[in-house]
């Protein structure tokens, strides 16, 4: 169950960033996910990107907005090129199991690059 309320956190914090716009999720019952621009390094569809003393990871797959302005579901971002990343527009939260938490990158923005 309580992975089931996780997931759907995880679900509505994505959707409420992407009606939120590049300024940060709101909205989705009353969720805000924060934006941060932070650098971190990139292997082979996994990241690590910090922002704010906090290492936030990605793995495989994440929403993501292409330098264009096109949001993706899912999938690579195309600004996360293997190696040193500066610059990373994305917004993380800690997502809670008991007493342990994982900061984890919700959505990528490719399009507002600082």
């Amino acid at each position: 169950m309580r992975t089931g309320l996780i997931a759907a956190a995880v679900v509505a914090a994505t959707i409420g960033f992407v009606a939120g716009g590049a300024a940060g999720a709101a909205g989705v019952f009353g969720l805000h996910v924060p934006t941060s621009v932070g650098a971190g390094y990139v292997g082979e569809k996994v990241a690590t990107l910090e922002a704010d003393g906090t290492s936030y990871g990605v793995r495989d797959s994440v929403a993501w907005r292409d330098t264009s302005g096109s949001y993706h579901e899912s999938g690579w971002p195309s600004c996360l090129s293997p190696g040193d990343v500066n610059g990373v527009r994305f917004s993380g939260a800690t997502i809670w199991t008991g007493d342990s938490g994982s900061a984890t990158v919700l959505f990528v923005d490719c399009w507002s690059r600082p």
